[in-house]
């Protein structure tokens, strides 16, 4: 199949083409890994020069050119220009299906650049979109909702979005739950006390640690009360953050805790390797039910114990060891689920899926679509 890929390009503090990073740069690629053309069109909310890319995998050989386009400051032509340099990859690549997503406009943007040639729209939806500020462009929610019902097919990130989408979008067409992937080239077991002595933390301790982001909107705050707690009486207890934070937030400053500030995503498997229990916090919050823990995959595919809270897809995630489970927001049971896993060290026995798992699922959704479209016609 020819399949255009259209995206942001700065999503989740990286950038697709800069950093090689995330769903919107690992699915394409695999893709064309199983043999299809892939192009892919993306736009840039930072200034960048107008500019075409080939991100090439080094095993494989197989490659996706990148069409990257700049917003600018004057909003309005930027879009104009972005969905006219869509309309002219459609015309020249002619692909069978657009594939789009990353924020609630590729939805409406896609039908739009794929109008009266006769090309497949799948709308991908990897968060909570409602919960995005594009949202609050007056017009943009209606038409996201709208795309979200009438798109050709639609991959959702979760099984609680999924369910979404039909409940309160109206969705009756084809939908498939599409999770994200884990690069096991990079998320795999490491050698502890080498990945301790690399990031100078102590031998000896016992470490916690989050690698993700630290924002009072996941509840990082009972991440620290809960530490503080267990400091007083377990000496060899120590934490361990990496991530991007909340400027005004108030990081304790506790002799045990070790900020390693912004990580390179390549040394994020080494920090994992380094901790003996790692913490997915998360609130009761639309964002934590809706969303998806992908720190968690990242954390099983290098062999690691993790508490989490117990709200959105953590909850089916961890549903063989409760004991891992805390109630969000309660230090009190954090401390319990941490506790449990110092003495336990039980690691979730679910299988992670590597980005080629997740592709091949939706080559087989893709394909059915295809075929059925071909079979209706």
């Amino acid at each position: 199949m020819r399949i255009l890929a259209i995206t942001k390009r700065q999503y989740m503090n990286k950038d697709l083409l800069d950093d090689r990073y995330g769903r919107f740069r690992e699915i394409p690629l695999a893709l064309a890994r199983r043999g299809h053309e892939v192009r892919g069109l993306c736009l840039s909310y930072r200034t960048r020069a107008d500019t075409q890319a080939v991100d090439t995998d080094p095993r494989s050989g197989a490659s996706v050119s990148w069409d990257s386009a700049n917003l600018g400051k004057l909003l309005v032509p930027g879009l104009a220009r972005f969905l006219r340099k869509g309309r002219q990859l459609v015309r020249d690549f002619r692909p069978e299906i657009i594939w789009a997503g990353s924020d609630s406009f590729y939805g409406p943007a896609a039908q739009f650049i794929g109008r009266h040639s006769g090309t497949l729209v799948v709308f991908d939806i990897y968060d909570h979109f409602e919960t995005f500020a594009s949202t609050k462009i007056p017009g943009l929610f209606a038409l996201y909702r709208r795309s979200c019902r009438d798109a050709d097919g639609v991959t959702s990130f979760s099984e609680v979005m999924s369910r979404h989408i039909v409940e309160q979008y109206g969705r009756n067409g084809p939908l498939l739950t599409l999770v994200n992937g884990t690069d096991r080239t990079l998320f795999h077991p490491l050698d502890k006390s080498g990945c301790r002595s690399r990031f100078g933390l102590p031998a000896g301790a016992r470490l916690l640690g989050i690698a993700g982001a630290i924002s009072q909107s996941r509840g990082i705050e009972t991440v620290f009360q809960a530490f503080e707690t267990l400091a007083r009486t377990e000496p060899e207890l120590h934490l361990v953050i990496a991530g991007p934070r909340d400027p005004d937030l108030d990081i304790p400053a506790h002799p045990r805790l070790h900020d390693l500030g912004m990580l390179d995503h390549a040394d994020v498997p080494c920090m994992l390797n380094a901790l003996d229990i790692g913490i997915v916090p998360q609130r009761d919050s639309p964002a934590g039910r809706f969303g998806f823990p992908y720190k968690a995959y990242e954390m099983m595919a290098c062999g690691l114990p993790l508490v989490a809270a117990d709200v959105g897809a953590m909850s089916g995630l961890l549903d063989d060891c409760p004991g891992c489970l805390y109630a969000p927001d309660n230090s009190t049971d954090l401390c319990r689920a941490i506790r449990y896993q110092l003495d336990a060290a039980r690691t979730p026995t679910k299988v992670v899926p590597d980005w080629d798992d997740i592709a091949g699922i939706l080559e087989g959704f893709l394909l059915n679509l295809a075929n059925q479209t071909q079979r209706a016609g």
